[in-house]
């Protein structure tokens, strides 16, 4: 129950408080990655190149969330 709580969380979350969520959870992959997709979808933003690995997406995304949120 409290998992699904924080999902609804998420949606209701502009792109800049997603932008925070992925900076405090990036040790943890899963709330991560539920942060990252509804980031992707709200800031009509393209996945990290086809092949990359863990790393390179997450440096991927970091870059591109320090430009959006400055």
């Amino acid at each position: 129950m409290e998992k699904q709580n924080i999902s609804k969380t998420l949606e209701n979350m502009t792109v800049e408080q997603l932008s925070q969520y992925m900076k405090d959870n990036k040790d943890n992959h899963e709330e991560w990655q539920k942060a990252y997709d509804l980031f992707a979808q709200k800031s009509d933003w393209q996945d990290a190149p086809e092949g990359a690995s863990w790393e390179e997406q997450k440096q991927f995304v970091e870059n591109f969330v320090s430009q959006v949120t400055g």
